[in-house]
């Protein structure tokens, strides 16, 4: 394991490497993710909030629905959000949830040491993380505690989802623009070079 050059996408992930299985830090490099800027600007601005990854939590995604579906929050504030599911297709013109393959794009407990390319996605376009508390979401809002919150509850959801569409982006665009330095072409050269 130290004869060979190892390549993972956060520090946290390299801590884990070197703790977990003694790897020598020289051979642990912290590659930053590519940026990916959506050139159809439109498909997704109308949303409060965009939550298209395949791996969002099921039973949190059906509570949402149930609790909407009850109480109409999102409708009431005239607040739209989209949402992936396996199992759930659901619309009222607010909440939109859909259980189709998706061509242009909360974790389960079981992801840990991983990256998400959605997560990507969306600090690349400006948009605001919601997540469950998992190893890598835990990570990102401590390093961008304006722009990826933390979810505890399916009232925590819908709290943060009406506080973001009132918000206007310029408040966090400090948090978004460092997150995008820190994954630049120029970073990943310089990973690349140093590797030698």
């Amino acid at each position: 394991m130290n004869k060979v050059e190892h390549v993972v996408f956060e520090e946290f992930i390299k801590d884990c490497l070197m703790e977990t299985h003694e790897i020598n830090s020289e051979k642990v490099h912290v590659l930053p993710h590519q940026l990916n800027e959506n050139i159809l600007k439109d498909n997704y601005q109308k949303y409060a909030c965009v939550g298209l990854s395949n791996s969002n939590d099921e039973n949190i995604i059906s509570e949402i629905v149930k609790k909407e579906n009850q109480e109409k929050i999102l409708k009431k504030a005239k607040c739209k959000v989209i949402l992936k599911s396996k199992v759930i297709n659901f619309d009222d013109g607010f909440l939109k949830v859909l259980n189709n393959y998706l061509d242009d794009m909360p974790f389960p407990s079981t992801f840990k040491y991983r990256m998400s390319g959605t997560l990507v996605d969306a600090f690349s376009n400006n948009k605001i993380i919601l997540c469950s508390n998992i190893t890598l979401m835990d990570y990102y809002s401590k390093e961008y505690p304006s722009i990826c919150k933390i979810i505890e509850s399916v009232d925590d959801f819908f709290e943060y989802v009406i506080k973001i569409n009132k918000l206007e982006i310029n408040e966090q665009l400090n948090e978004f623009e460092i997150f995008k330095n820190s994954h630049s072409e120029d970073k990943i050269v310089l990973v690349f070079k140093n590797m030698v």
